[in-house]
């Protein structure tokens, strides 16, 4: 009598998908679809990014020629250029609305709308990035210019503290300015000599160093050669 010899892996697989050949099949076919979804999926992002890229860079395009035309005629209506500026959609949250919202900042800006402009830079320097830190910057300037010392103060301090950006310099360099014509000479001392220790080669360490002298000379900060 012959013994029955065990089956193959190579048997066991054969029936496996005999048996189980229709579902394998659908099981196949959702995959091929799967990757097909992904790379379809893909090029749709890709193109879109495209074109956003393309309809932000149009818009740009004008609020820098309207910007001209605006330097010509100091009483160009902005309404058109805001107009077209509100006519494009991009995606919440996204760079170019945050961009969007850079522009009508800027317009606004241009046009001596300073309520409008600090309203638009307020909703991105909210966000992260580098437009935020350009924005809570660009705040903290028109606080300053519109007389608002200790907001100004405020947010500069917090773009210091809470960001890394590459305008650090003129930051620090902007508190200290503020300390000083508040007349808080020793904050102010502090801040110039934080960007002579951070920040010794830009070209802020040399006004810092300029304005520490100058308080020196004052007699309003101890002499720091004593």
């Amino acid at each position: 009598m012959l013994e029955n010899k065990p089956a193959s892996f190579q048997e066991k697989l054969t029936a496996f998908v005999i048996r189980f050949r229709i579902p394998l099949g659908i099981l196949a076919a959702l995959i091929v679809l799967g990757i097909i979804a992904v790379v379809i999926g893909t090029e749709v992002f890709r193109n879109r990014q495209n074109s956003v890229a393309l309809e932000l860079h149009e818009l740009e395009s004008s609020v820098t020629e309207w910007q001209s035309e605006q330097g010509e005629d100091a009483d160009l209506d902005p309404a058109e250029i805001l107009a077209e500026i509100n006519s494009h959609t991009f995606p919440g949250g996204s760079y170019a609305q945050f961009r969007q919202h850079f522009l009508r900042a800027t317009v606004y800006e241009t046009a001596d709308d300073t309520e409008n402009s600090m309203s638009e830079l307020k909703i991105i320097a909210d966000a992260k990035g580098y437009l935020a830190d350009i924005a809570m910057l660009k705040l903290g300037l028109l606080y300053e210019e519109t007389g608002d010392i200790d907001s100004a103060k405020t947010i500069l301090v917090r773009l210091v503290e809470e960001r890394d950006s590459p305008h650090e310099p003129r930051v620090i360099f902007t508190i200290a300015r503020i300390h000083e014509q508040q007349g808080d000479f020793a904050s102010a001392t502090e801040y110039y000599n934080r960007l002579l220790n951070d920040y010794s080669a830009s070209g802020w360490a040399n006004f810092a160093q300029n304005r520490l002298i100058a308080l020196e000379v004052e007699g309003k900060v101890p002499d720091s050669g004593e």
